[in-house]
């Protein structure tokens, strides 16, 4: 799912789609997305952070039985029902934001005590589902390329997000023979490694872009 951080900027037509968007999510006639506009619209200073609280509560569903909450509160049949289901939402939401800012206290505190040229961390206990957030929090503060990911059993998933100007897929094609699989865009993607090449994997890494100056 896309978090906050990777919303699309609000820049040429990609602003016209977020204004023409929330323009059609003003006279929806579908309960849901009637409910979570007005709500989004509380404290909201501009479209962009309508759209991000739109997207934040969308985030916080999880599958139950097979079926997201998100996609079960999107198809409430009545406002009663859809009041109850984003009361939810927003409460897993909370929580979320949470745990996003315990684990990102828990990297600052590894990250302030290293001299690498990149951040790479990993963690079994960690939820890998809010990891794109974690990284885009540490990516934006240490302005170095980001590597986080939880560790599995035999083999780790993890996410990517790079500083503007760096290219983590490319990053990743360098070294994609320590790897299970990788993909995604420039500045933001994700990756899948055993754990015996956790190691090499990142010393791949560090070499890749001391070359480009780091």
């Amino acid at each position: 799912m896309a978090t906050i951080a990777d919303m699309m900027t609000e820049t040429d037509e990609n602003k016209v789609f977020i204004e023409q968007g929330l323009k059609v999510l003003e006279r929806t006639f579908r309960p849901a997305l009637r409910v979570l506009w007005e709500k989004s619209r509380l404290n909201s200073v501009s479209n962009r952070q309508i759209a991000q609280n739109m997207i934040a509560v969308l985030n916080a569903g999880e599958t139950i039985d097979h079926l997201n909450e998100s996609y079960l509160f999107l198809i409430s049949a009545t406002l009663k029902e859809a009041e109850e289901s984003v009361g939810k939402l927003q409460e897993k939401h909370r929580l979320k934001k949470g745990k996003i800012k315990d684990i990102t206290v828990e990297i600052e505190n590894i990250v302030e005590r290293s001299t690498e040229p990149i951040i790479f961390i990993g963690n079994p206990d960690w939820n890998l589902i809010l990891l794109g957030s974690v990284a885009s929090r540490i990516c934006d503060k240490y302005d170095k390329p980001t590597f986080i990911f939880k560790e599995g059993e035999k083999e780790s998933p993890g996410t990517v997000r790079m500083p503007k100007g760096m290219n983590g897929v490319e990053a990743m094609n360098s070294c994609r023979s320590f790897l299970t699989t990788y993909g995604g865009h420039p500045l933001a993607a994700g990756f899948q490694v055993k754990n015996k090449n956790i190691e090499k994997f990142k010393e791949c890494l560090i070499n890749y872009f001391k070359k480009k100056g780091l």
